[in-house]
């Protein structure tokens, strides 16, 4: 389970799955307060191929 807080309205809540935005606002820019990481370990995330799960570039997948 991880716990995120809205940027936008500052609402704090805990989310497992499904769409990941704010339940007040909408919003889907928020912060990660605790639980693991959104990224796959390995890589950056830095290039646009990191989103499709494989990227030789950062060494994912």
């Amino acid at each position: 389970m991880r716990e995120f807080k809205c940027a936008s309205c500052g609402e704090v809540f805990q989310h497992e799955k499904g769409e990941l935005r704010c339940p007040k606002c909408g919003s889907r820019t928020l912060i990660l307060i605790k639980g693991e990481s959104l990224r796959k370990r390995g890589g950056s995330g830095s290039c646009s191929t990191c989103s499709t799960g494989t990227c030789s570039t950062c060494g994912i997948g």
